[in-house]
């Protein structure tokens, strides 16, 4: 039996498509900003050491508790206003 090139190449190049479109929309639609993103991929990408994934997760969380601090303090604005 003889295989049907053109057929592998389609399905193929529609995995591809699919994996494009899926990328980018994950990409957009990801709770994080871009430069949070991008800084969460570089540290992947990179390999960072054990000793550098706890210096990183101490800095996430202290981002996140200060986005959290300024989050609260925009709702008690909004809430204080008459």
């Amino acid at each position: 039996m003889v295989p049907d090139w053109s057929a592998i190449g389609l399905f193929a190049a529609g995995i591809a498509v699919g994996a494009i479109l899926g990328a980018s929309a994950a990409l957009l639609l990801a709770p994080a900003s871009g430069e949070e993103t991008r800084y969460r991929i570089a540290n992947k990408v990179s390999g960072a050491d054990d000793d550098d994934l706890w210096d990183q997760l101490a800095e996430e969380l202290d981002r996140a508790a200060a986005e959290s601090e300024e989050e609260a303090h925009e709702v008690k604005e909004v809430l204080a206003k008459p």
